[in-house]
């Protein structure tokens, strides 16, 4: 996260982790980004829900509007 977000000029809060495990929102967490919990791998809604900031069924359904909420 680092060296993407010196590449491009960001700080990490300006960053949105999407992943599909536990593992994937504690990497978002420990990084500083905001979590978006997508269900098209194996873990289920109940196991990301507290760790993301959002659940979606997938990235496809990411509208950037919904972290300004």
């Amino acid at each position: 996260m680092q060296g993407f977000c010196e590449r491009c000029d960001l700080t990490p809060a300006q960053v949105v982790m999407f992943g599909d495990t536990v593992s994937d929102m504690a990497f978002g967490l420990n990084a500083g980004a905001g979590k978006v919990g997508v269900l098209t791998g194996t873990a289920t809604q109940d196991e990301l829900a507290p760790h993301a900031d959002f659940i979606l069924a997938s990235v496809a359904d990411f509208e950037p509007e919904c972290l300004a909420r």
